[in-house]
């Protein structure tokens, strides 16, 4: 069963990482093993779109580490990056505790790309904590 987490915002803002599996079975050594099949959903009014992408669960495991940080105050900004370059997300906090979240969703080596941004609030990224745990203890990342 698919797995999600979604950064939403108001107003029916949101991106949304659903996680449908390992890309690889069965799986050949440990670099195949954290590959996981996604798709990865944008909403930004007027505008929405979905494309399939392959992500890994470092990229997961690094996103959770920085947003509990960021929660905490401990930074002001943090940085969803994934290996293929298919979805970058940065929240910036201002010095009032309100988030602005941009990104950029496109294609594995495509060079369109769809640059996005919203507002959202510390609810939101209480929930996607919650679901990114989720997703970590489902598939963790597998070492030698």
């Amino acid at each position: 069963m698919p797995l999600s987490c979604r950064l939403a915002g108001e107003c029916q803002n949101f991106v949304n990482i659903i996680v449908k599996d390992h890309k690889y079975h069965p799986v050949d050594g440990v670099d195949d093993a954290n590959w996981l099949a996604c798709e990865l959903e944008v909403s930004v009014p007027p505008f929405r779109g979905s494309l399939n992408a392959d992500l890994t669960t470092s990229d997961f495991e690094m996103f959770l580490q920085e947003l509990k940080e960021f929660i905490k105050g401990e930074r002001r900004e943090v940085v969803f990056l994934t290996l293929e370059d298919n979805l970058n997300i940065r929240l910036i906090m201002s010095s009032k505790g309100d988030i602005e979240v941009k990104g950029v969703i496109s294609e594995t080596g495509d060079s369109t790309k769809l640059h996005f941004s919203f507002d959202t609030d510390s609810t939101f990224i209480d929930k996607l904590i919650s679901e990114l745990k989720t997703i970590v203890k489902r598939f963790p990342r597998i070492q030698k």
